[in-house]
Formats: C-alpha cells, sequence, structure tokens
C-alpha cells in the first residue's frame, strides 16, 4: 500500500467520530452544511445509504425529488 493511502487509514477513525457527531438534518433542514463531504441517510437510526458529493445539498435533494431517475437517485432507486 502507499504511504498516502496509510496516513488516510490512520485518519479514518476521527472521521468517523466527526461525522457520527454532526446532528441529523431533514431534507427540508438542510441548513450550515459543508458544500462537499460525506452524508448518510438513516432509518430509525440505522444506516441504509452513505454518498460523498461535491455539492451536498443539492445531491440529497436529488435522491429525494420525485421526478429523480435511477441516474440522479441511486439511494431512492434503491428504496423503492
Amino acid at each position: 500500500m502507499s504511504a498516502r493511502f496509510n496516513r488516510l487509514v490512520v485518519k479514518m477513525p476521527a472521521l468517523l467520530r466527526v461525522l457520527k457527531s454532526n446532528p441529523l438534518l431533514t431534507r427540508d433542514n438542510l441548513v450550515d452544511m459543508p458544500r462537499q463531504g460525506v452524508y448518510v441517510f438513516y432509518e430509525s437510526r440505522k444506516a441504509l445509504y452513505a454518498g460523498r458529493s461535491n455539492r451536498m445539498k443539492e445531491r440529497i435533494q436529488e435522491h429525494s425529488r420525485q421526478s429523480s431517475d435511477n441516474y440522479s437517485a441511486t439511494f431512492a432507486l434503491r428504496l423503492a
């Protein structure tokens, strides 16, 4: 494995703690979120789907838009 990959692996536990410490948001309350990063969809506090985006707010909204198709809303398609 490369040195760069090993450095990333070492950072993962701390990054996971940061992700878990963020408040849960609803689709209607996507305020103060970073432009890019990792998001997780939950149901009854159980993680159902995780994604990464460079435009998080828009991406999360795409997942739940009724007009979304299988090319833009993977989560909604899998849930259906």
